[in-house]
């Protein structure tokens, strides 16, 4: 407000102090002072603000904010707890509250910062040929075969064998297949096969013959030996209890609000009871109603008329005040991470998507995109009989070791860090986020979960619970529950 004078440092100070404690903005209190000057018709000098400023903060003092952690610490009782799906070994004693709840920071595997966009297009070929070559080795190692043959090396009716990328051209109702390496392109004859299941960008060996750019496959692998890091007992202290892992997925709040009262409830339920936590975006959802309206007010964050940035900001800093071990994984709906995949991590955190965090022995690969989905949708298949495509598909993304083997994808993906999405062994669990019916199951050494978004279904929240158990247990150490909470 120009013009104003206090009478002293002390009314300055308690206009500072109730400008920001109050609901009122610096704007609303200086025009209600100037109108009053005004109507008054008086030159507004040191003497003269001193009884009108006591009688407008006062108007306001009544009417403060709420602190930041007002709504959480008024927290809701817990009605009923219900497991949606699980994956728990028989004889596995599955707990909900951590008997010794020392917290523990998952340790990141793969976090890496990149430059993104306008990269030159021969970036994105090396990534993909670097993959190509990689897994080569691969299938050299679990066929026990010194050299491969390249395309373009045409065999007549000599038999060859080679690896090559599976391109489906789904232009129109053919679905022609093509077989690619880093030298050549060639039309793949799969007639011979009794069944196969392929997808767009699968890396498989196959053996036939290669004459006029057509290959006519009579064999055909999809498969390599998969090795799972071993879980070291090194990890463990002597008879340590077993570790609780917390996983919720957002959006984190109501479609009409931006209060956050799901992520509040969770939390509130979770923060004593579990060793480790880890978010999945989007924190800021780029798809809610509000957001979308750019009006971006929360009571409960103390954030008025704010941008993306404070309210996002302000969420990262009450997850960090209730929970310092949390690990957050980005979204690709997150409105302040504009990033296509592989995003790094938000500023200052330290996970980015995809990304592969390690708890004591165990490994757990985040995929927070509907990975399944992808494979599914680009697949062509021949069978005799029935398959379940979601257990087929779990069984080739293991063994493609890559959190994104779909080539070209539906998803944003920036190719020139292709290798970003590729592993060197598959994780003991993969968490993922996936509108398939796909439930938590086990394929090989890994358990895969479907994380559901928290707020699910409506007056619930919806999370998994992970349980680590120790080396010395004599029996499999990893269960997993779909939790549903419901409150009053």
């Amino acid at each position: 407000m120009a013009g104003i004078n206090f009478a002293s440092e002390e009314d300055r100070e308690r206009y500072e102090e109730i400008v920001r404690m109050t609901n009122a903005s610096r704007q609303q209190i200086n025009d209600e002072l100037e109108a009053i000057f005004m109507n008054k018709k008086a030159q507004v000098v040191n003497s003269s603000i001193t009884a009108e400023l006591q009688k407008i903060l006062k108007k306001y003092e009544g009417n403060k904010k709420k602190p930041a952690v007002a709504l959480s610490a008024n927290k809701a009782t817990l009605a009923t707890r219900n497991v949606a799906y699980q994956y728990v070994p028989d004889n596995f004693n599955f707990i909900f509250e951590a008997p010794n709840t020392a917290k523990i920071m998952p340790k990141v595997l793969n976090t890496w910062n990149g430059y993104y966009f306008g990269e030159p297009s021969a970036m994105a070929t090396q990534e993909l040929e670097n993959q190509l070559e990689k897994m080569t080795r691969r299938y050299k190692d679990s066929f026990g075969i010194e050299e491969f043959q390249r395309l373009t090396q045409m065999s007549g009716q000599e038999t060859i064998s080679v690896v090559g990328r599976v391109c489906i051209d789904d232009r129109d109702e053919k679905n022609d297949i093509y077989l690619e390496d880093i030298s050549s392109s060639v039309a793949l004859d799969l007639k011979a096969l009794p069944e196969y299941v392929l997808f767009n960008g699968q890396i498989i060996i196959a053996k036939g013959t290669c004459d006029s750019f057509v290959f006519s496959a009579e064999q055909i692998g999809t498969e390599i030996n998969l090795e799972w890091i071993d879980r070291k007992s090194s990890e463990w202290a002597y008879n340590e209890p077993p570790v609780i892992v917390a996983v919720a997925a957002g959006p984190f709040t109501d479609p009409d609000n931006l209060e956050y009262l799901p992520l509040q409830r969770f939390i509130d339920t979770i923060a004593n009871n579990v060793n480790s936590l880890i978010l999945i975006g989007p924190l800021v959802d780029a798809e809610h109603r509000i957001i979308k309206c750019q009006q971006i007010n929360s009571q409960f964050l103390n954030v008025e008329n704010g941008t993306y940035e404070d309210l996002f900001n302000a969420l990262s800093n009450y997850i960090n005040s209730r929970f310092k071990e949390v690990i957050i994984v980005p979204s690709i709906r997150e409105m302040t991470h504009f990033y296509p995949l592989p995003q790094p991590p938000y500023d200052g955190m330290s996970a980015s998507n995809p990304c592969t965090l390690k708890i004591k022995d165990v490994t757990i690969g985040i995929v927070p995109y509907d990975l399944w989905k992808e494979v599914i949708s680009s697949s062509t298949y021949k069978s005799r009989s029935m398959i379940n495509k979601i257990e087929v598909a779990s069984h080739q993304i293991l063994h493609q070791l890559s959190y994104l083997p779909v080539y070209p994808s539906d998803l944003p993906v920036e190719y020139a860090h292709y290798s970003k999405f590729q592993l060197d062994n598959p994780p003991h669990i993969i968490l993922t986020s996936s509108s398939m019916a796909l439930q938590t199951f086990r394929e090989g050494g890994t358990i895969c979960v479907n994380i559901q978004n928290l707020l699910k279904s409506p007056g619930q929240v919806t999370y998994c619970l992970i349980n680590i158990a120790s080396p010395m247990v004599n029996q499999e150490r990893i269960a997993v529950k779909i939790v549903k909470d419901s409150f009053q």
